[in-house]
């Protein structure tokens, strides 16, 4: 039987971490492969680094194993490249994280989230090793229709060389009980209402101009607070809430569990996700699932994701973000309608979909 193998690195975290855009897809799409009966192939998955020692799961059913050397000396000698050629000599390599070490010879299939990362890095070896993996590759999967446009863009590559599948939204995000909702907004000391945003960390994220739209927004008294899910924020973020705004009415939640995630999107108002670039976007449709409205950006794979559900600014829309927090703030919007559309929505981001179109391309590449 032929064997697949999946290196799984995005999906290991450090302790009071969560996990990633990159290795939430990885992980959902391993358990949903997991589901799948009688698959006419081996599928099995590893991780490197010292962080694969916390790696134990039991809802993913196909083996597993570990390379626990530091990443750095992973990366200077190339282990696990040589372990896949020499030792497990694998029918397809799956590399789901963008790019990693690679070698000529192997069937490699790569996923590529977006393309954002390899413009903007500055490392000329890290970016030579993208272009390698991206070239020995047999075929490149991506997760929408403007990723996909992009990478072929980027790299000269024909059309026919990369796919798209669109992500999925867990079950994990749904509805939950006012019970749980009222525990996790009282341990959290979450205000009654406030809106919300998630994947804060990177400047492309937009933040910055979500907080001038909240001060321009607070400028008079609101009931509305801002929530947002940030472990490290910069001084010059931290600065520019406290020059113009009481520090009550911007919260930053540190690190919480993917439980309390849902908890806190059940609990907002509204989610903003104003972010400049984005190749999919996981807290459009974590949003709609958790029956709580979106404002993004009209840009990239983001109309693509949101649809016609989502409510959209420009990336620098001060205004713009503002207008829709007044519009929430005065129960302006038609809630149950939204939810109504969201609720059919959603239907068609399937992990399950998801999973079956990729068992069909890895059969097409053995």
């Amino acid at each position: 039987m032929d064997e697949i193998l999946i290196k799984a690195c995005g999906v290991t975290y450090r302790k009071g971490q969560y996990i990633t855009g990159v290795g939430r897809s990885t992980l959902e799409l391993m358990k949903a492969l997991s589901k799948i009966n009688n698959l006419p192939f081996k599928l099995y998955y590893y991780t490197t680094g010292l962080r694969a020692n916390n790696m134990d799961r039991t809802d993913i059913d196909f083996q597993y194993f570990k390379i626990p050397f530091p990443d750095k000396i992973i990366h200077i000698t190339e282990l696990d490249v040589l372990y896949r050629k020499y030792i497990l000599r694998p029918n397809l390599v799956h590399i789901p994280h963008n790019y990693d070490d690679s070698y000529k010879e192997e069937n490699l299939l790569l996923t590529i989230h977006d393309v954002w990362g390899y413009k903007n890095i500055t490392n000329k070896k890290e970016k030579k090793k993208w272009e390698r993996a991206v070239y020995n590759a047999s075929c490149i999967v991506t997760c929408s229709q403007y990723s996909k446009s992009m990478i072929e863009e980027t790299f000269n590559l024909p059309c026919s060389k990369v796919v798209s599948i669109p992500w999925g939204i867990s079950s994990d995000f749904n509805k939950v009980s006012p019970a749980i909702l009222s525990e996790c907004k009282t341990r959290l000391n979450l205000p009654s209402r406030y809106f919300l945003s998630v994947s804060c960390s990177h400047p492309r994220k937009n933040i910055e101009t979500l907080i001038k739209a909240f001060i321009q927004f607070n400028s008079k008294k609101r009931e509305h607070k801002l929530v947002l899910v940030w472990s490290n924020p910069p001084k010059s973020i931290l600065n520019l809430c406290q020059k113009n705004i009481e520090n009550s009415d911007i919260i930053f939640l540190k690190y919480i569990s993917d439980k309390d995630l849902v908890s806190v999107y059940n609990g907002a108002t509204a989610t903003f996700f104003p972010t400049r670039y984005e190749g999919f976007g996981f807290p459009i449709l974590e949003s709609f699932a958790c029956n709580t409205p979106v404002v993004t950006c009209r840009n990239t794979s983001l109309p693509e994701v949101g649809g016609n559900i989502a409510l959209y600014t420009d990336e620098d829309g001060v205004d713009e973000m503002s207008y829709y927090m007044e519009l929430f703030e005065n129960e302006n919007f038609d809630l149950h309608l939204f939810r109504e559309q969201a609720k059919n929505y959603i239907k068609r981001f399937s992990w399950e979909n998801t999973a079956f179109q990729y068992v069909e391309l890895y059969k097409s590449l053995l």
